[in-house]
């Protein structure tokens, strides 16, 4: 089933192709995070492993003019991360910080995409590497940006922009034993870069 969903987006010849894709890999992913997480475990992992984050975030890349496509990709980033640090390090090494935080620089006034971004930015900056990447590629500065564009209109902003702000900006109060060599971000398999 995983390896089907990323050659229909790799293959898809068209944006709604696309669109329906990454909706089903956020669907499939999210549902086995609240069903069962010992199975959603294995298929987000398999996602991966066949080429599925990847292909998620070249298909970012490519077209990021198209609000549907960076929403459903930046939920798919958000469930993919879930509980798994290598993960979350594969992202950065793909350029997914710089295409989440295109994204909402480029969709500013687009709700979904700031809400979703900002759920994304939220669960990396659980890696102490990738919180540092996120800080250090002007992501503070996104998230204040979003929650002040939209301080009125969409409560979940407001929730989850101080959520990431929370983490980002003070990463010593969830993380103790954060430190410069805590984590090793060469484990990450070539195969699947």
């Amino acid at each position: 089933m995983t390896l089907k969903l990323v050659q229909a987006l790799e293959w898809a010849t068209s944006e709604d192709e696309i669109i329906g894709t990454l909706r089903t890999i956020v669907w499939y992913t999210n549902k086995n995070i609240n069903e069962d997480p010992m199975v959603g475990s294995y298929y987000r992992n398999e996602l991966v492993r066949v080429g599925g984050l990847k292909a998620m975030i070249q298909t970012m890349k490519k077209y990021k003019h198209v609000v549907e496509i960076q929403n459903a990709a930046c939920q798919g980033l958000f469930n993919l991360a879930y509980e798994n640090d290598k993960v979350r390090v594969l992202i950065v090494q793909l350029g997914g910080i710089g295409t989440i935080l295109g994204a909402m620089e480029t969709h500013l006034d687009k709700e979904e995409i700031q809400y979703h971004g900002l759920q994304a930015l939220w669960r990396l900056s659980f890696h102490c590497s990738v919180r540092r990447m996120v800080v250090e590629s002007g992501g503070t500065e996104v998230v204040q940006r979003a929650v002040a564009v939209h301080a009125t209109s969409h409560r979940n902003i407001q929730f989850w922009g101080r959520l990431a702000l929370r983490h980002l900006e003070a990463p010593s109060n969830y993380d103790k034993s954060c430190t410069e060599d805590d984590e090793d971000d060469r484990e990450i398999p070539e195969w699947v870069i």
